[in-house]
C-alpha cells in the first residue's frame, strides 16, 4: 500500500497510508508485522499522515484538518488529541496548505515542531494537557 508516514519506535517501523490503521514493519526488510485499527471513543480515525514515535507512543496528524493525535500503538486508542487551528494568522491560512508535519525536538519531553504544505513557518509547541 501507499505510505504516507513512517517513524521508527526503536524496534520496527510504524506507517500510515491515509487509512484509520497504523502498519507495523520489520526495520530490517520492511515485512509487515502487525496491523491496528486506531479508534477515538470507538470511532475510526481515517486519514493518518505524518507520524512521529515518541516515549511508546505514536503522534500523528489527521490529513487535511487541524488535529494532531496521540495513538497508543499497541491498542490503536487515541491518548490524546491537539487541536493545532489559529496557528497561522487568516491571511497566512490563505496561502498555506494543510499541517503535516510533525517533529520531536531532541532531548525535550514535550517540545514538537509542526509545520505544513507552503506555511511561513515552523512552530515550536509543547503539547500540554487542557
Amino acid at each position: 500500500g501507499e505510505g504516507w508516514g513512517l517513524c521508527d519506535d526503536g524496534e520496527r517501523l510504524v506507517m500510515s497510508d491515509g487509512s484509520a490503521a497504523l502498519t507495523m514493519r520489520d526495520r530490517d526488510d520492511f515485512s509487515v508485522l502487525d496491523t491496528v485499527g486506531v479508534t477515538a471513543a470507538g470511532a475510526a480515525v481515517p486519514r493518518l499522515n505524518e507520524l512521529e514515535c515518541v516515549g511508546g507512543t505514536v503522534w500523528a496528524n489527521i490529513y487535511q484538518t487541524d488535529t494532531i493525535v496521540q495513538i497508543d500503538p499497541a491498542t490503536g486508542e487515541v491518548l490524546a488529541q491537539v487541536d493545532a487551528a489559529g496557528l497561522l494568522s487568516p491571511a497566512e491560512a490563505a496561502e498555506a496548505d494543510v499541517l503535516n508535519g510533525i517533529a520531536k525536538v531532541p532531548g525535550d519531553g514535550d517540545t514538537f515542531l509542526i509545520t505544513g504544505k507552503n506555511w511561513p513557518w515552523t512552530f515550536e509547541v509543547r503539547f500540554v494537557p487542557a
